[in-house]
C-alpha cells in the first residue's frame, strides 16, 4: 500500500507529500505551522532545514572523517571496500562474513555469510540499491543527490549474539536524553528505550519491547562520544555499537523513522518533542 501511495504522490512537492504520508501513517494531520510532537518537529526539520552538515554526515565515507575529528576516541568499524562495481572478484576477496551497505539510503544493509548468501544474491540486491532514489521515497533531503555507492565493513563479533545490539542515542542540543536499543534487528526485531542513566522507560516506539539488558561498562564513554558528535545539531540521533570494551560508530541519523514511527502511549511523542527547542 505504501509503495502504491509513493508512486501516486511522486510529483507532489516535499511539504504536501510529507503531509499526505503522515496522514496515511498516523491517521491525523501534520502540524507544520506550530509543531509540538517529536514526529512533527522531525518532519519540520526534514522539509525546511538547509543545513549542509546534515548532508555531509549522511555520506558513509565523509562521516568517518567527521567522527575522527569530533570524537577521536570513538572506534571506526574497519572498512574493507567501497565502490560501485561489486564484482565476483571483490566478493571472493572478502572474509567469510561481512556487512555491505548502500551509501544513499536507510535500510540498505545486508549481513553476508558466504555459506548462505552467494555472489549472485548479493549482487542482485546491491544492484537494486544502486538504482533506488531513496529521497523519492521519504523526501529526506539529506539523501537528495547523495552519491550512490556501496561500502563493505567488517562484521563486529560478540560472544552473546550474532548481531550486536544497536544503541541509538537521542541527542537534543548536544545532550543525550534517551537511548533506543534495537535487538535482533534482522530476525525478531525488538526495541527498548532508556533514559541517560540506563533506566528503562515504559513505552514502545514502533517495535515491541525486548528482554532486559545490563548497563554496558562502556556506558559513560558512549554518552560522551554521542554528545561530542551531536554538538552541532538541535537534534540528531547517534548510533553506536558497544562491543568488546570499545565504542564503535554506526551512523548519524537525522530523521529517525522519517518522523513516522508511532509512540505507544502516544503522549511520549510530545514528551520527546518538548526537548527540541530550536528546529534547525
Amino acid at each position: 500500500m505504501r509503495d502504491l501511495l509513493i508512486s501516486l504522490l511522486r510529483w507532489f512537492p516535499d511539504s504536501l507529500y510529507t503531509w499526505t504520508l503522515f496522514l496515511f501513517k498516523h491517521g491525523k494531520l501534520l502540524n507544520l505551522l506550530r509543531p509540538k510532537t517529536f514526529n512533527e518537529k522531525i518532519n519540520f526539520i526534514k522539509i525546511y532545514s538547509d543545513n549542509q552538515l546534515r548532508v555531509l554526515v549522511s555520506d558513509r565515507i565523509q562521516v568517518r572523517k567527521f567522527v575522527a575529528e569530533k570524537a577521536p576516541s570513538c572506534s571506526l568499524i574497519p572498512l574493507l571496500w567501497d565502490g560501485v562495481d561489486f564484482s565476483q572478484s571483490i566478493y571472493e576477496m572478502l572474509p567469510q562474513k561481512f556487512v555491505i551497505k548502500g551509501n544513499h539510503g536507510s535500510k540498505m544493509v545486508k549481513i553476508v555469510d558466504k555459506d548462505i548468501h552467494g555472489y549472485k544474491e548479493v549482487s542482485e540486491l546491491t544492484t537494486k540499491w544502486l538504482k533506488t532514489d531513496y529521497y523519492v521515497r521519504g523526501r529526506e533531503r539529506n539523501y537528495k543527490g547523495l552519491k550512490r555507492y556501496l561500502i563493505v565493513e567488517e562484521l563486529l563479533k560478540t560472544d552473546k549474539a550474532a548481531v550486536p545490539p544497536d544503541f541509538k542515542f537521542f541527542c537534543f542540543h548536544g545532550k543525550v536524553e534517551f537511548i533506543q536499543v534495537d535487538l535482533d534487528r534482522f530476525e525478531d526485531h525488538r526495541r527498548n528505550i532508556y533514559n541517560r542513566d540506563f533506566q528503562p522507560l515504559d513505552f514502545e516506539l514502533h517495535f515491541p519491547k525486548g528482554g532486559s539488558l545490563e548497563k554496558p561498562k562502556e556506558w559513560r564513554h558512549a554518552l560522551a562520544i554521542a554528545e561530542d558528535l551531536s554538538a552541532d545539531f538541535p537534534f540528531i540521533r547517534v548510533d553506536l555499537f558497544l562491543v568488546n570494551d570499545h565504542v564503535y560508530f554506526g551512523e548519524l541519523t537525522n530523521y529517525p523513522g522519517n518522523g513516522l514511527e508511532k509512540f505507544k502511549p502516544e503522549k511520549f511523542d510530545k514528551f520527546f518533542g518538548d526537548r527540541i527547542e530550536v528546529l534547525f
